[in-house]
């Protein structure tokens, strides 16, 4: 079977729909990177959470606190 992936739409549709962070579960960081294009900017974050640090980082930014 084969049904493509609509990505870029999936991702507008949730920025215009009030959604202020995106965060990616496991190793890599392909999906931020590719939110990160098809977002402009001042759009919603997107966060690769592959290490501690990041994870924290987006802890912080749930809380609305800095990191």
């Amino acid at each position: 079977l084969y049904k493509p992936v609509r990505w870029s739409q999936t991702i507008q549709k949730l920025a215009t729909g009030g959604v202020t962070l995106f965060l990616e579960c496991g190793p890599g960081r392909v999906l931020a990177g590719l939110n990160k294009r098809i977002l402009e900017k001042g759009g919603p974050a997107s966060l690769s959470l592959e290490d501690p640090a990041a994870l924290e980082q987006a802890r912080a930014l749930i809380q609305g606190t800095k990191a």
